[in-house]
């Protein structure tokens, strides 16, 4: 006999439907036992032995009785749990198609932000140029990461040796922002992008981001991304495009251990 772990639902339908035949027997000889001492004549039936019969009678119905509602929890049981693993499969297959639909919007979305910017006037300079004027870092990031990440991590750089575009170290006073902007992303050879909450919320990130998708759709690994205080779900809600990029995690890794991978990225390319 199978463990009722992995009794069908078919072969318990068959064990109760056997349960309640053996209830019913057990009530018509209990029933029968009962008349039998109504219609007792003291003074020729032995009234002790029919009480005993009785008193028997009653314990087989009661545990006929609880064996029939036994099987009929384990039944119910098993119903539910077929139920719940269908109901979760649907679940699993909205969330799947959930995240899909996601995906597609923000495809869509990037491939309308890349068509708007076919009218910007971004020059790219030749290879000779680049190699002579230009940088080896453009770094894009929120002004909320500059303090606690971005400076430190733009420093580290420096000091190994990597030119870096950065506000801070670039731009002056009396500067228009946005050629600026255009220039660096232009000049620099990589984008590196400090991903975090502040950063999808700001659009001169965004606008930067998308000049350097630009470039990587030209043919070459232009984006190096290091995720900031913020989770794969997180990226996957904001900008399901960037989840498959390797990128460096400051919850894991040092300011300096950072630097050093980037550095090697840059310079071993």
């Amino acid at each position: 006999m199978k463990h009722p772990k992995f009794k069908g639902t078919g072969t318990l339908d068959a064990e109760l439907d056997m349960f309640q035949k053996e209830l019913l027997s057990k009530e018509i000889e209990f029933n029968w036992i009962v008349n039998e001492l109504k219609n007792a004549d003291p003074s020729v039936d032995n009234i002790n032995k029919l009480r005993q019969k009785l008193r028997s009678k009653e314990k087989q119905v009661i545990k006929a009785r609880r064996q029939v509602k036994a099987k009929k929890d384990q039944l119910t049981r098993k119903v539910n749990e077929r139920q719940h693993s269908k109901l979760g499969g649907q679940a699993k297959k909205k969330e799947r198609l959930a995240l899909n639909r996601a995906i597609n919007e923000e495809m869509k979305k990037q491939e309308n932000i890349l068509s708007q910017l076919n009218n910007v006037n971004i020059n790219f300079p030749s290879q000779k140029k680049e190699q002579q004027t230009g940088t080896e870092l453009f770094i894009s990031h929120a002004s909320e990461d500059k303090a606690d990440f971005v400076k430190p991590l733009a420093d580290e750089l420096i000091e190994l040796g990597v030119s870096v575009w950065y506000d801070e170290y670039t731009l002056r006073i009396g500067d228009s922002l946005r050629r600026s902007i255009d220039k660096g992303l232009a000049e620099s050879k990589y984008g590196l992008i400090i991903l975090s909450k502040a950063f999808f919320e700001k659009n001169w990130t965004q606008y930067e981001l998308n000049g350097l998708v630009v470039k990587e759709m030209e043919g070459s690994k232009v984006i190096l991304p290091i995720w900031h205080n913020i989770t794969k779900n997180e990226i996957m809600r904001l900008s399901p495009s960037l989840v498959d990029k390797v990128a460096l995690n400051s919850a894991t890794l040092t300011v300096r251990e950072i630097a050093e991978k980037i550095a090697d990225a840059v310079k071993h390319a």
